[in-house]
């Protein structure tokens, strides 16, 4: 996941209407997951390679 497409999960979080377990449908809880679980583990992935790539090659 590149920097860009986090940057459209992030701002994909806006277009999620506000709605409570009783009107939820699957769509939601699908758009909902990919950003609120979905974008942090990818996002701390991409951090954490470039933090491994850091240390092997120090500027």
């Amino acid at each position: 996941m590149s920097a860009a497409d986090l940057g459209r999960v992030a701002s994909s979080r806006e277009s999620i209407p506000p709605s409570t377990t009783v009107t939820a449908d699957e769509d939601l809880l699908g758009r909902v997951y990919a950003v609120d679980v979905k974008a942090p583990f990818f996002l701390a992935r991409v951090i954490a390679s470039r933090m491994r790539n850091s240390r092997s090659n120090p500027s």
